[in-house]
């Protein structure tokens, strides 16, 4: 009985923190897969915007293109 206590004890706290810092990045890579797509979306927008007529934006291209860092064209 104690060994089990003890290997609890030695690896029951590490597979915990693995285990919540795994959701945490799964949280982070869904929002940087957005963020990917948008970004695919705009660069989209842009190029069509620059080879023909009338293209049509992506649903936050205003968004994107107003963040600090990005120039507008």
């Amino acid at each position: 009985m104690e060994e089990i206590l003890a290997n609890l004890g030695n690896y029951g706290f590490p597979m915990v923190v693995a285990a919540y810092l795994l959701v945490r990045v799964e949280k982070k890579l869904d929002t940087l897969t957005l963020a990917i797509k948008d970004l695919q979306q705009a660069i989209g927008y842009l190029y069509t915007g620059l080879a023909g007529p009338n293209p049509t934006p992506p649903r936050n291209v205003n968004a994107i293109l107003s963040r600090p860092g990005s120039s507008q064209p």
